[in-house]
């Protein structure tokens, strides 16, 4: 019930009581209530309004066929909700809880949620425990068909803190699949042994590995142990053993990228796929909330490894549109030891945004992929820093710095500079310059090297790895590399996509 303030004519006969109106209700600045409501009464004399939505539902977000899964708990869990117009607290029971939302339970006649209210405080506990925490909104409001006198309340959570989800997905994954865990303690040395018996770790890396053991031993410590924010961790576990493993690293300012993707060789044929489900689970559920800061999911595959070039490489041939999804390649080499040619014909900066600019408008030209955007190429200098003070406040390390190579006076090449804890990623693709050349007719390899050797002094390791795009450069050089590696995009608005697809190249359910 609305009562109109003094003086209300002539306003009051404007008002059609048999046309929707639109009430927005806001409460010390803050917007608590907006919706089409019809007039059910009007006292003119009285100066006063009852309006009731004129809807009993309404869509928060875009719709999705793959949506999370709602699970029944015994015990249910209790929403505690502080009304935002009385500011009291209200208790009520959980029918049912997903990673998006719940669904509660309130008697007819004292019903006190409407659909489209904000809630500024919802908490939901079990056993006396906070299970999530955030600020939400009331999506609709029905009828229970077996007690008219009871009402169904859905309610969506608007941002969850990257804890709660971690927390929650925790509690719900194991309901579908017992043996999924999310960013649970992982003993390091178990997954060291993990590593290596199941071919994760090969030669090569090892070398890699051994040579810093005590740095890679402090930074797996800390992914494993504190579950910092931006990482994500699932493991396969079946009576004990571990079987499956795979991780997600935020690692630009709006793109998270997947990683140490492992699979036991014998005991469990599914293990891969399992975690593999579990990551999509993740992702399709948190991308949504502005905390999670995903837009994006990146991955470096080499080609010739058949898993993920099966998985991401065919999603996003399935998907076919690369503003859904794309594939670039790089060449990945070591940069030598030895001391380049001095060559001062050409003049290394600090890339100013229209240098950036130039790239990204040649990238859409000649790729027309996510790269770009998802490594955050197209000016993202403030959102760097934010993402780097969040890596310090963790206790790790991660800075990047962008170069632009000119020679006479046009642009040649950008060069992008990734420095992190050791081991963070086992490949060091987060610690090495990726080189996107922009002028690959003009840019001669005895320049590249010259600048690229001007960098060292920001790496502590003697072998830098370079990734350079795109490939051909390399090739049409008839310059020597050590491998490929493609970086798959996804945007988050292909989820959809991204499901069927899977679907369609493993021939079963990949979603829940």
């Amino acid at each position: 019930r609305v009562r109109l303030k003094d003086p209300i004519e002539p306003s009051i006969h404007w008002l059609n009581p048999d046309a929707p109106c639109t009430a927005v209700l806001q409460k010390e600045g803050e917007l608590i209530y907006s919706g089409t409501c019809c007039l059910s009464r009007l006292h003119r004399s009285l100066k006063t309004l009852l309006i009731s939505p004129a809807e009993p539902a309404i869509r928060r977000f875009r719709p999705r066929q793959y949506r999370a899964f709602r699970q029944v708990l015994t015990p249910a869990p209790v929403a505690r909700i502080r009304h935002p117009l009385g500011n009291q607290e209200i208790y009520l029971p959980v029918y049912d809880l997903s990673s998006t939302g719940i669904a509660v339970e309130e008697f007819h006649e004292n019903s006190l949620l409407l659909p489209g209210m904000m809630i500024p405080e919802l908490v939901v506990e079990l056993a006396n425990r906070s299970l999530v925490r955030c600020r939400a909104q009331v999506l609709y409001r029905k009828v229970v068909p077996e007690n008219p006198r009871v009402l169904r309340c859905g309610i969506t959570f608007l941002d969850l803190t990257l804890e709660d989800q971690a927390g929650l997905s925790a509690l719900l994954h194991p309901t579908l699949d017992p043996h999924s865990f999310v960013c649970n303690r992982v003993d390091t040395d178990e997954l060291w042994r993990f590593f290596f018996e199941s071919g994760f770790i090969y030669p090569d890396k090892y070398e890699f590995i051994r040579s810093n053991r005590e740095a890679f031993k402090k930074t797996y410590e800390n992914l494993y142990t504190r579950s910092p924010s931006i990482a994500r961790h699932f493991v396969f576990r079946e009576r004990g053993l571990l079987f499956g493993h795979m991780s997600m690293l935020r690692f630009y300012s709006r793109a998270w990228l997947i990683h140490h993707h492992a699979a036991a060789k014998e005991g469990h044929a599914l293990a891969g796929i399992s975690v593999l489900k579990q990551v999509g689970a993740y992702v399709n559920e948190y991308h949504v909330h502005p905390s999670t800061r995903m837009d994006f999911v990146l991955c470096y595959f080499r080609p010739d490894n058949k898993f993920p070039n099966r998985v991401f490489g065919g999603v996003a041939r399935q998907i076919n549109d690369r503003r859904r999804s794309s594939l670039d390649s790089f060449a990945y080499v070591h940069l030598s030891s030895e001391p380049s040619k001095e060559d001062i014909s050409y003049q290394l900066f600090s890339a100013a945004p229209e240098d950036l600019e130039e790239f990204c408008r040649l990238y859409q030209r000649t790729s027309g992929g996510l790269m770009a955007e998802a490594l955050d190429l197209c000016g993202g200098g403030q959102r760097d820093e934010e993402l780097n003070r969040e890596y310090r406040d963790l206790g790790f390390q991660r800075e990047r710095l962008l170069f632009a190579l000119h020679r006479k006076g046009s642009l040649q090449a950008i060069f992008m500079v990734v420095l992190s804890d050791t081991g963070l990623n086992l490949s060091n693709l987060t610690n090495c310059v990726h080189v996107f050349i922009t002028d690959p007719q003009n840019l001669e390899p005895e320049v590249l090297f010259s600048a690229l050797g001007n960098l060292r002094r920001y790496f502590r390791d003697t072998k830098i790895p370079i990734l350079v795009y795109p490939e051909g450069y390399m090739v049409e050089r008839n310059l020597p590399y050590e491998k490929t590696y493609t970086l798959w995009a996804l945007s988050m608005e292909a989820t959809d996509d991204y499901f069927m697809a899977l679907e369609a190249i493993f021939k079963r359910p990949m979603h829940g």
